[in-house]
């Protein structure tokens, strides 16, 4: 008798709508390219556009640089060599001064996802619940539910995707399964961080809950421009049920490839982390820890060669994030103002419900005329009724690449955006221009119409 292989029930979850986008991305960059369009702009992915600190790359080449008898790539510790947990233990000393991460109470993982999915791992059983401020990193729901867990949402649209103490208090009273809060502050999309009065709080409202963990998701701490405020800086007796994680690939050092994340949690909670992860992954590579422990001593000891990385890092996307912001209000757009790490979360419900012209014709950025047809074939709607609609429309016809708002927990009818600012200032302008030119025709279409 046959019978069908199936699959297990961790893969039945929804296609994650970044994913969507990132596989449009190369097919419309090739149509266009055939068609004589300009090339693509890509303003999905949240990596540093900038090289990486130079002093890593020197320490790096002195480590390869050894003679070939004495170069060894040896399966590294699962929780990292004692030179890397000295040094993370050191980057968290520096982080959160109120407390004390000991070696043994810090491990290094293959980038912060891996972080997360050792954290989830260790803390949720079928049926938990996870509370995240909305919005949040559309992985955290994901790992959550191929655990058999439940992400909640705690809505903070109405206040412009400000959290309060109120909005997690109410959360934790109306969901007794509650075994996890996640903040991820600054936060991504919006760039807001928690202010010291948030953190007070919260810290106190979770005192009353000691069933409740939380995972700081901390990734975009070094890419603020005030004052980073965490739990353990207004509550250092909750570190205990804390998870906090770390990455060099935003801040850091800016490298997102090299994927080295860390951990920082209780000793058993580590101790269990490394058993999820030995039984996954293993360890992480001895190149990723050499870099690694390279930007940490740079950082750490002040050097010029990260103090002028960082900074110059921080002006460009300072920079960036005005200019766009200041456009896209020009093009109609109405902009969360966050200001900390490199994104822009934008409301462009204004589209909403405006009819898709199916041919174009528009100046882009560089004065030359184009002609466009079959769009609403390309983009699957004569409407505009969400979020993923719009973000559909610009790829297609500004050619300029977003991420719809629905992928970070926002309801798609609401119209939300998120633009990366990790990029050169020349392709923001020519994504602004062409956007502008986009929604100019799509806005003249309707007005004809409606006339």
């Amino acid at each position: 008798m046959n019978r069908s292989i199936h699959l297990t029930r961790r893969t039945n979850f929804p296609e994650d709508p970044i994913d969507k986008i990132f596989a449009q991305v190369p097919c419309v960059d090739q149509e266009r390219q055939k068609t004589g369009l300009p090339a693509l702009i890509n303003l999905t992915i949240g990596e540093p556009h900038l090289s990486i600190n130079s002093a890593i790359l020197e320490d790096l080449s002195n480590y390869l640089d050894k003679p070939a008898s004495g170069l060894a790539f040896h399966y590294p510790p699962l929780y990292g060599s004692q030179a890397t947990l000295e040094a993370i233990s050191r980057l968290y000393k520096s982080y959160y001064p109120q407390v004390d991460f000991t070696e043994n109470e810090v491990m290094i993982s293959n980038g912060a996802t891996q972080g997360l999915w050792n954290a989830f791992n260790i803390l949720i059983d079928e049926g938990d619940e996870v509370l995240a401020f909305e919005p949040y990193y559309s992985t955290y729901e994901i790992q959550v539910n191929m655990l058999g867990g439940k992400l909640i949402k705690i809505p903070t649209q109405t206040d412009y995707f400000k959290p309060t103490g109120i909005m997690l208090e109410k959360a934790i009273s109306t969901h007794s399964r509650a075994k996890a809060l996640i903040l991820n502050y600054p936060n991504n999309p919006t760039g807001i961080d928690l202010t010291k009065t948030v953190a007070i709080e919260i810290a106190q409202i979770v005192q009353k809950y000691s069933h409740l963990s939380i995972i700081i998701d901390d990734v975009y701490r070094e890419l603020t421009f005030k004052e980073h405020i965490t739990l353990l800086d207004v509550d250092p007796s909750l570190k205990n049920r804390c998870i906090v994680i770390n990455s060099a690939s935003k801040g850091l050092i800016g490298a997102p490839g090299m994927r080295a994340g860390m951990i920082g949690a209780n000793t058993e909670w580590i101790r269990k982390m490394a058993a999820i992860q030995a039984m996954t992954v293993s360890s992480v590579s001895c190149l990723t820890e050499q870099v690694l422990i390279a930007g940490i001593n740079s950082k750490l000891s002040g050097s010029s060669s990260y103090t002028d990385w960082i900074n110059k890092s921080l002006h460009e996307y300072t920079y960036n994030i005005k200019y766009l912001s200041q456009q896209l209000k020009l093009a109609g757009f109405n902009i969360i103002n966050g200001g900390n790490g490199f994104f822009i979360l934008a409301d462009a419900s204004f589209l909403l419900g405006l009819t898709v012209p199916d041919t174009i014709t528009y100046q882009l950025e560089n004065a030359n005329e184009y002609y466009l047809c079959n769009i609403q074939q390309k983009i699957g709607t004569t409407v505009l009724k969400n979020d993923y609609d719009i973000v559909s429309y610009l790829l297609h016809t500004a050619g300029v690449a977003l991420i719809p708002g629905s992928a970070f927990g926002i309801s798609e009818t609401s119209g939300y955006i998120r633009f990366s600012c990790a990029k050169s200032l020349d392709s923001i302008k020519k994504a602004t221009w062409n956007i502008q030119a986009s929604i100019k025709c799509i806005g003249m279409r309707n007005k004809h119409v409606n006339n």
